[in-house]
């Protein structure tokens, strides 16, 4: 509890006194609404306590406000906006002075004058929001009673019950919330200690702690009463068990739940005392540190965009490793950070799952502004108004481009060959399934080749000048089959003297002009003369026949007096078949 208390303290204390609510109150305008609304959504995010954030004038009415709602996050229309003046707790509030803080006791929610169904117990904790000592509004937070109460209940045995009671005897949280605030929900006015176990109810007027048993269960209670000025200042926590247990037992279970309770219920009292010191102090904190505190854990590099997806604002962090300075992207779109190692239809996927989920996480590379690339993990969040449309989307990522370095240069390591420094069998093996799987062939684009190269009576070689003579022989004709090849060409070595080259979009009469180049290149070769001999083919939609093919053809190359390339094509083994 006092983990999720510190944590909430801080980002409440962020939004209370932020640059960006100050600047929205002086000037409301759609970017500073824009600002003010995704700083609020990166904390509701991160904290499922808050069900609503909301910021009320003066006169009662609500000028800006998210809600959480069965885990989405609502950006609430200016036009559904409410009038709260009549509201108990607004009252309440107008009577805090400057830098104060305020708490509302357990109340339910109310939308346009009626209770929300299902009901929705919520604690409110406020303050009001001044500007050279003039005050423009009150600034609130709504905590969700049933997700507090859950971390106590999650703490409890099997067969344990725990209830939270208030004075008058009505349930303010139970495990079966059916039969909570009896004392607010009509229909629920019998579900009350006095009514259904008057003999327990009789012995809590009149004891602190004690014990009941009767015939069905063994109950242990405990008042706490809060320090402050809260109103209602008292309630009691009920531990109860079917009779079968000892009251050393429960006795014991009971001072342990006791003790997380009362933090439970304290910790709005200990974040009180934190926020009133940090608003007199941190007026002036500016909004790119308040991003990076509020930001989700470890995110810390924040771009926020409209629902046009143009830029309105980034934090530091982003600066920091992008290199793009503010002035320098707002308004544009995030596509200006694209590396181009990304093709249409991975961002096509990318914004169809955001539509539909509202949210994509995912590798991404982007490129710096110095053109550096940059290895993201990229989080990226819709933010809805209460039609369901999205208004804003909030992306946040984390730098790790040392790291996949680290693992291509661990791939690398694994996939290449030792002596020729060209890609193995394996990494071969998984180059020509991913062109098969591609299935260009069946699109209408160029189709690929896939060659089978063999050094020529490589085994003279190696009786006449020895095994090292032979590795330099080898490792010679990788070099050139490498540099010699063009770029988007893959050469592997697949055997002790054999070579693949995989040829992407090219039609098969180029590929054979260029195994003719090589061969020509390799046959230059100074130390001792060396030829090769190849086959060529076209790659179709089955691996085993297109290297079959390429096999076949290198076979007529040798027996056709080596040192040539020969080509098999699939429409020639198609005529065959």
């Amino acid at each position: 509890m006092y983990s999720i208390a510190s944590k909430l303290s801080t980002s409440l204390k962020l939004l209370a006194g932020n640059r960006v609510l100050l600047e929205f109150i002086q000037d409301p305008s759609l970017k500073n609404r824009a600002l003010l609304e995704s700083l609020w959504a990166l904390t509701a995010t991160n904290y499922s306590y808050i069900s609503q954030i909301r910021f009320i004038g003066i006169d009662g009415k609500e000028i800006s406000r998210i809600n959480e709602e069965n885990g989405a996050l609502i950006i609430v229309q200016e036009s559904e906006l409410q009038d709260k003046s009549h509201r108990d707790y607004f009252i309440y509030a107008q009577t805090l002075k400057a830098d104060a803080f305020g708490f509302f006791g357990i109340d339910l929610e109310v939308e346009h004058g009626k209770v929300v169904t299902p009901p929705k117990p919520s604690l409110r904790i406020f303050t009001p929001i001044e500007i050279n000592n003039e005050r423009k509004g009150y600034l609130f937070f709504n905590l969700d009673v049933y997700e507090m109460v859950d971390k106590v209940e999650a703490s409890l045995e099997a067969g344990y019950q725990l209830e939270f009671v208030n004075e008058e005897g009505y349930y303010l949280a139970s495990q079966d919330k059916r039969k909570t605030l009896g004392h607010l929900i009509a229909g629920r006015e019998s579900y009350n200690i006095l009514i259904e176990t008057p003999e327990l109810w009789q012995k809590m007027k009149t004891q602190n702690a004690g014990e009941f048993v009767d015939k069905q269960f063994f109950y242990s209670f405990v008042k706490v009463t809060l320090g402050g000025n809260f109103g209602r200042s008292s309630l009691y926590l009920i531990l109860s068990n079917e009779n079968n247990l000892t009251t050393a037992n429960l006795d014991h279970e009971l001072t342990f739940i006791i003790y997380e309770a009362i933090l439970a219920v304290l910790f709005v009292t200990f974040i009180s005392i934190l926020i009133a010191r940090y608003i007199a102090k941190h007026r002036t904190t500016s909004l790119e540190s308040q991003l990076a505190l509020a930001a989700l854990n470890g995110m810390s590099a924040i771009v926020i965009t409209d629902k046009n997806n143009r830029i309105i604002k980034v934090n530091e962090e982003f600066t920091s490793l992008s290199g793009w300075r503010e002035e320098d992207v707002i308004g544009r779109t995030p596509s200006m950070f694209q590396s181009g190692k990304h093709n249409k239809d991975f961002y096509s996927a990318m914004w169809r799952t955001i539509q539909s989920e509202g949210l994509w996480e995912g590798e991404v590379i982007n490129q710096r502004k110095d053109g550096n690339l940059l290895t993201e993990i990229l989080r990226i969040q819709a933010i809805c108004n209460n039609d369901g449309k999205r208004e804003y989307f909030i992306a946040s990522f984390v730098d790790i481009t040392e790291r996949k370095e680290l693992e291509n240069r661990l791939r690398e390591l694994s996939e290449k060959d030792s002596l020729t420094q060209c890609w193995n069998r394996r990494r071969f093996e998984r180059e020509f399934s991913n062109i098969i799987a591609n299935d260009s062939f069946t699109k209408g684009n160029e189709s690929s080749c896939l060659a089978i190269i063999d050094i020529d009576y490589f085994k003279r070689i190696n009786d006449k000048y020895g095994h090292d003579v032979g590795d330099k022989v080898i490792a010679e004709v990788g070099r050139i089959l490498g540099t010699e090849s063009r770029r988007n060409d893959f050469v592997a070595r697949i055997g002790g003297e054999e070579f693949a080259v995989i040829l992407p979009n090219t039609q098969l009469q180029e590929a054979e002009m260029i195994l003719n180049r090589l061969r020509v290149a390799i046959n230059l070769y100074d130390d001792i003369k060396v030829t090769i001999s190849g086959g060529v083919t076209d790659i179709c939609n089955s691996r085993e026949s297109s290297y079959k093919r390429a096999d076949l053809a290198l076979y007529e190359s040798k027996a056709s007096g080596r040192n040539q390339i020969s080509c098999f094509s699939s429409d020639e083994m198609a005529q065959i078949a």
